[in-house]
Order: structure tokens, then sequence, then C-alpha cells
């Protein structure tokens, strides 16, 4: 992003520590949802079927209009997998 897209947009990434796809990608996102200040995140995550033999940090980035955002949930598979209050 660059410095002007600072004062339109905020951004939030998801990421973990995963072995990286041989092609493809890893994270579907699913949703994006903001009620009262709340946002939830819900993506699928497919583990990929190849080992690499190596980790990486691997995850998205979500561009959002300036809003207020009090707490954030992260939902992976439909499962809460992060909270921030």
């Amino acid at each position: 992003p660059s410095e002007e897209d600072f004062s339109k947009y905020q951004y939030v990434v998801i990421s973990k520590v995963t072995i990286p796809p041989v092609e493809g990608f890893s994270f579907k996102v699913d949703s994006v949802d903001y009620k009262e200040n709340h946002l939830s995140v819900y993506y699928t995550f497919t583990e990929p079927k190849e080992d690499a033999g190596y980790n990486i940090k691997d995850g998205f980035m979500l561009q959002l209009p300036r809003t207020p955002i009090d707490s954030v949930t992260v939902y992976e598979n439909m499962k809460v997998v992060a909270e921030k209050k």
C-alpha cells in the first residue's frame, strides 16, 4: 500500500506458520462482517498435501475502509482461532 492509502484504509493481516503449498493457495476468505465496531473474519484453510520440508509464515491481508474497530474475531474453518478486544 502507498502512504496515501493509509489515510483512506486500514489493514488487517491474518497469518499462521504452515508448510507452503506446492501450487495454489492455502487460504480462502469466506466473508468479512462488521457490526457495532466488531470485525469478524471467516476463512477456510486447506492444509497443503505435500510437505515442503520447511515452514513459512503465510496468510492474507484485508484492506478495509477507515472505521472504528474495537474488537476482532477470526474464524478458521468455522472455529474461533483468534480474538482481540
